[in-house]
């Protein structure tokens, strides 16, 4: 996964990024500086955080969902996997729809639970179109 400028404009690496542009080895050279890694890894660890990516049970759907965070922005994904969760309920016979709203809270994961058992998911098949 790459931090994209597009999406996350006030990241404290692009600093970093941006001291070593004029470098004839760059964007190689970015790869051994040891505070722009340690910049990456906060990054990320904070964003899984603030997305409440943990909170999801299956591992190879959290990684999807986080993926699509990296890429869409949080609202974005989650927002995309709400409205995959209505889409499949079967008009609300199955579970409640979810708000969409970009957060993933009580009502998301308790109709991810009902998706799993409902439809026997096999989570972590997240598809960003």
């Amino acid at each position: 996964m790459m931090i994209g400028l597009s999406i996350i404009m006030n990241w404290v690496g692009w600093k970093t990024v941006d001291s070593y542009k004029g470098v004839h080895t760059f964007p190689k050279v970015l790869d051994t500086i040891t505070l722009l890694q340690e910049q990456v890894e906060q990054f990320y660890r904070e964003l899984w955080d603030r997305s409440k990516c943990g909170l999801l049970l299956d591992q190879n759907l959290a990684e999807q969902v986080f993926d699509a965070v990296v890429n869409r922005g949080q609202k974005s994904a989650i927002a995309f996997l709400q409205t995959a969760l209505n889409c499949l309920n079967k008009n609300g016979k199955l579970w409640l729809d979810v708000a969409v709203d970009g957060t993933l809270g009580t009502q998301t994961l308790s109709a991810l639970d009902s998706a799993k058992k409902e439809l026997s998911l096999v989570l972590g098949v997240f598809v960003v179109i």
